[in-house]
């Protein structure tokens, strides 16, 4: 089962939930800055690297990529009719 994370500020990013994930076999899926990216992302099955902004448009830019992850979903596993 994959697992998703997106950490903006480096305050959030705590590497020991993310590490336990993956060692109980899970694919972690990782959206950071580059400063993140390299230094979280290494162990990640993805890592999606967002431009660093300003504090107050970051949530609006972080939720680009949950909606179409959430999309995507919908969209794949929608049960024919």
């Amino acid at each position: 089962m994959p697992s998703f994370a997106a950490a903006p500020e480096p305050h959030i990013r705590k590497d020991d939930s993310r590490q336990e994930t993956i060692a109980r076999g899970s694919e972690a899926i990782f959206i950071s800055d580059e400063e993140g990216v390299s230094r979280f992302g290494g162990n990640a099955a993805y890592a999606i690297a967002l431009p660093k902004v300003h504090p107050f448009v970051t949530p609006l830019l972080y939720s680009i990529p949950v909606q179409l992850l959430a999309y995507h979903t919908a969209v794949c596993s929608r049960a024919p009719t």
